[in-house]
């Protein structure tokens, strides 16, 4: 596997698409046919060499969440349009928008971002995200989490990274225990985090400046990638 590329593309169909169309086809997937790219074998070689597969934890798509990220940005600075767009691309699908089921509204939905129109609408918010909606599904993105707090990470701290890693420093003597007593230093180390760590202004606030949270994106970006390539270099 080359740990360069998101692990997306061990699908060879799918790795010939741009990065947004290649998300939104993934997800779409059942995982019976494609496991997460965070448990998937590729991955669990890394956890495997690095001694991060401890028993007390599990995988997380930890400092990238792509699909989150790219329905926060286009809701909540054109939600007029998120809304209504969507719900006009279900009408013509001759579904009925009131009843649609979770599961089918979200397959939509994977649709709808897809589309020409979508894409030239967001055109300016989804071309600053491609290189991190890239990056997000990379080894250098995972992480290995407490069991359990992958949903906790998702709703309390709308699954950002740099927030929960703010948190775990703070409260560090509760956490400790799952990672074998490391002291924070030596997790964040052991973890390559220590850049991450450095970076609490990073936490993205939605009540910002569009420009400035694109901004905070495109480093976080960058943060990726480094652990990305110091992952490689230690395998």
């Amino acid at each position: 596997m080359d740990y360069n590329l998101n692990l997306i593309c061990e699908n060879k169909k799918l790795c010939i698409f741009d990065p947004i169309t290649r998300l939104m086809m993934y997800r779409r997937i059942p995982s019976k046919q494609m496991i997460d790219r965070d448990r998937c074998e590729a991955a669990y070689y890394v956890y495997d060499r690095l001694d991060w597969n401890l028993k007390s934890l599990e995988p997380d798509t930890f400092l990238g969440s792509p699909y989150n990220y790219l329905t926060n940005f286009c809701r909540k600075y054109d939600k007029k349009y998120y809304v209504e767009d969507y719900k006009d691309f279900v009408i013509r699908k001759n579904e009925d928008y009131a009843f649609l089921t979770k599961s089918r509204a979200q397959d939509l939905r994977y649709e709808w971002f897809c589309l020409k129109s979508t894409i030239v609408h967001y055109s300016y918010i989804l071309s600053n995200l491609i290189p991190y909606v890239d990056a997000g599904h990379k080894i250098g993105s995972f992480h290995m989490v407490p069991k359990g707090f992958g949903q906790k990470k998702c709703c309390k701290f709308k699954e950002d990274g740099i927030r929960v890693l703010d948190f775990f420093e703070h409260n560090w003597n509760d956490i400790k225990h799952f990672y074998n007593n490391l002291s924070f230093s030596e997790y964040k180390e052991k973890y390559f985090l220590e850049e991450a760590c450095s970076r609490k202004d990073l936490m993205i606030d939605f009540k910002d400046d569009l420009d400035l949270n694109l901004k905070k994106m495109n480093e976080l970006t960058q943060i990726i990638e480094n652990r990305n390539q110091r992952i490689i270099n230690r395998l």
